[in-house]
């Protein structure tokens, strides 16, 4: 397993989208994201990766 740690930047979530929509994106893969700020861009891969029913984690710090 590979565990990928992103910033939830747009250019980051703009790509692991695109290659999870080209199916490219291997289930091995399971991408951590630390979400900066919470944007749209943020949202739709997120529920890109819900719809696909693909894992993700993602870091919340309170």
């Amino acid at each position: 397993m590979y565990y990928p740690i992103l910033r939830g930047r747009q250019n980051e979530m703009l790509a692991i989208k695109e290659l999870l929509n080209n199916s490219v994106l291997s289930s091995k893969i399971v991408p951590v994201i630390e979400p900066v700020k919470l944007t749209a861009t943020v949202v739709n891969t997120l529920k890109a990766f819900a719809d696909t029913g693909r894992e993700l984690a993602i870091i919340i710090l309170l």
